[in-house]
């Protein structure tokens, strides 16, 4: 029996089409490992060709016809790995840059549509039932997506701009409150002095 790569296996499709290999012939719609195997079987006349049996065809015919939408998925999940750009704040000093998969999702995170609106229902679900620390750990969570970690990563950073900016707030609030305490005494102490 020979076994033949559907990636090696190339097949003509007809005079104008030129030649394609059998496993991009199989990523075309309305096509099954079944007719690939039967042009394979035509081509290779005489030769004794082994198909795909049953249990795997399913498997096999699933992986290929969407291995292009796994492997954008891959290589978008693998850009949540590098350092992004955010535009400014947060990270590291005067860049604007810092690792998103490390970034901190707070405890009160609400996962509801009105907080990640492009969210699917189960998305929504798996990350309530899981409540990640960080957003590496969310990208981790199967079948969650790059748009729902982004929107993830953009709720975190207003969540902490809205913090910092409470913190300033409050900070300033003191300070001005100590100053009007500091000239409230010294203006006691002007008085004890005229006195």
């Amino acid at each position: 029996m020979r076994t033949i790569s559907l990636r090696s296996a190339q097949l003509k499709l007809g005079n104008n089409c030129g030649v394609k290999s059998a496993f991009d012939i199989l990523k075309m719609p309305n096509t099954c490992l079944e007719d690939v195997e039967a042009i394979l079987t035509v081509e290779m006349a005489g030769e004794n060709y082994e198909t795909t049996p049953m249990f795997a065809a399913t498997s096999l015919e699933s992986e290929i016809k969407y291995s292009s939408y796994m492997d954008k998925a891959r290589s978008e999940s693998m850009k949540m790995d590098m350092k992004e750009v955010f535009g400014n704040g947060g990270g590291e000093e005067g860049e604007g840059v810092y690792n998103v998969g490390g970034m901190r999702v707070p405890e009160t995170v609400r996962w509801d549509r009105a907080t990640f609106n492009g969210a699917s229902s189960e998305e929504l679900e798996k990350l309530q039932r899981i409540r990640p620390k960080t957003i590496g750990e969310a990208r981790m969570v199967e079948g969650i997506t790059m748009a729902t970690l982004t929107s993830l990563a953009s709720h975190v950073r207003k969540v902490k701009n809205d913090e910092n900016r409470e913190t300033k707030r409050l900070f300033i609030q003191k300070n001005r409150e100590r100053r009007l305490r500091e000239e409230e005494e010294e203006k006691e102490e002007v008085k004890k002095v005229k006195i």
